[in-house]
């Protein structure tokens, strides 16, 4: 087990067949896990928490953990958060590239009753985004902030809904 830690430039950062933690600190990362069960935070954990950065998170083969928030000095923060509650966000966030439904997980802080899902926003990655929109842990945002992008291998037949409860989300995401 590894844990490969990038700097506060722009990384290109790659795990090995081992169960590892890929760190991307600052900068427009790309984090490649490959084999193993790894875990993926593009984001610098102790300061920033992602603002005004783009990375790229592909887990490879193995359960994967997308982190997009957790407790940091005590308090639950949301990556990839400008702090600004107006701001859509799309100037920072996680682009997960191969999430798959009942094997990877996302990691995210709150609750949820503080995202919701929706459509990628027009001229970013298709997908499927989520977005902070407050309410429940964290006050609510005026205009719904990108945290997140995931894409899918659609040839599986996973999607997560825009709309109605979806079943086969169940376990995908866990709460800090």
């Amino acid at each position: 087990m590894a844990t490969i830690i990038g700097t506060n430039g722009n990384n290109n950062l790659s795990g090995t067949s081992q169960n590892d933690t890929l760190l991307g600190l600052g900068g427009n990362d790309t984090l490649l896990g490959l084999e193993g069960n790894d875990t993926l935070i593009g984001v610098n954990i102790v300061s920033g928490f992602g603002s005004g950065e783009i990375d790229t998170l592909t887990g490879g083969a193995g359960s994967d953990t997308f982190v997009l928030g957790g407790i940091v000095n005590g308090s639950r923060t949301v990556f990839y958060n400008d702090g600004n509650p107006f701001s859509s966000g799309t100037g920072d966030y996680a682009l997960i590239t191969d999430f798959r439904i009942g094997q990877d997980t996302i990691e995210v802080a709150g609750s949820g009753n503080d995202y919701t899902i929706g459509f990628s926003p027009a001229g970013l990655p298709s997908g499927t985004a989520i977005f902070l929109s407050g309410g429940g842990t964290f006050a609510r945002e005026i205009v719904p902030e990108l945290i997140a992008i995931v894409q899918f291998d659609l040839s599986s037949g996973a999607r997560l809904l825009v709309s109605g409860p979806d079943t086969s989300l169940s376990g995908s995401f866990v709460f800090v």
